[in-house]
């Protein structure tokens, strides 16, 4: 008679349960690394959006020269005026109007985006050539944008009717 000898060439039904829960552990902690650094980049997105989105709309005012129309502008939208002269050398105003709509920040002048993923904007005039705007993203964080502009100009002729 023979005895027989068994050696065991293959895995333990423990020690797969073991790497399985190994593999699981090192997936978890990857997973929670990357959702941290993912977070911490949200944040820091979010604030720069907001600094170049001031940027932009600076340079944009500043290089049109942009008045603000206080008469027809309010909390929820914000009307700048650029003068333009014509071949004749009639002037007429062309109109930006500044508004939020679906979380956005938009500009009238076609479809302009310029700001993403806020919760509201609200527009306040300090004078008639300063414009500030409340921005409330999505994420609770708030900013306040302040602007200068230049004074809106009165109508002559409004004026020489008066008289």
């Amino acid at each position: 008679m023979k005895i027989f000898k068994t050696k065991n060439k293959g895995f333990m039904l423990a020690e797969a349960i073991i790497a399985i829960l190994i593999t699981v552990l090192c997936f978890e902690i990857l997973y929670s690394t990357i959702n941290t650094v993912r977070t911490v980049s949200h944040k820091r997105d979010g604030v720069n959006n907001v600094a170049f989105a001031y940027i932009q709309l600076n340079r944009f005012i500043k290089d049109r020269e942009l008045m603000l129309d206080i008469k027809h502008s309010d909390v929820k939208r914000a009307i700048l005026k650029q003068k333009k002269k014509d071949e004749e050398n009639k002037v007429y105003y062309e109109t930006y109007s500044f508004y939020e709509r679906k979380g956005q920040l938009r500009m009238s002048q076609g479809y302009m985006p310029l700001m993403m993923n806020l919760r509201t904007v609200y527009f306040s005039y300090v004078n008639k050539d300063v414009m500030k705007m409340k921005i409330v993203e999505r994420d609770g964080r708030c900013s306040i944008l302040a602007f200068k502009l230049k004074e809106m100009e009165k109508d002559k002729r409004a004026n020489e009717l008066k008289k």
